[in-house]
């Protein structure tokens, strides 16, 4: 069910790139809202913690806080990502940081690795969105 809903975010974040920007033009990257930058983690953190708390409940994970988090904020990153905004970035870095170390404490030091590879990717994707961001003009700085 996860992947379906990650190739429908994809889908409609091609379309968004496309034709969500001025006059139905390509997207620009632009910032969240002042007002996401507390309500966004503030969601991704209650219902991480619910989600954990099922996982806890219901399921034999070893970490399931942490995987609870890795799959919520994976979402909300990949939804922020599909309407261009700078944050995704972010996201997507607290994302792998945490994944690295969960499959770290599973032994699990190849997919570690992989994960290591992704937060350099993101890395890179954070500061070259940024470039973009500030070289845009003044009415997409603030989307």
């Amino acid at each position: 069910v996860l992947h379906v809903i990650y190739v429908g975010l994809q889908l409609y974040g091609w379309y968004h790139w496309l034709h969500g920007g001025r006059e139905q033009g390509r997207l620009e990257v632009s910032r969240v809202a002042p007002s996401g930058l507390l309500l966004w983690p503030l969601g991704i953190a209650v219902v991480s913690l619910i989600w954990g708390y099922l996982m806890a409940s219901y399921t034999d994970a070893a970490l399931p806080y942490a995987d609870a988090f890795t799959t919520v904020a994976s979402l909300a990153a990949q939804w922020l990502l599909a309407r261009k905004k700078l944050e995704s970035w972010l996201l997507w870095i607290s994302v792998d940081v945490v994944a690295i170390g969960i499959y770290w404490s599973r032994d699990l030091m190849l997919t570690s690795g992989l994960y290591l590879v992704f937060l350099g990717l993101a890395i890179l994707g954070f500061f070259a969105w940024r470039r973009s961001w500030l070289g845009a003009e003044p009415a997409a700085q603030t989307a």
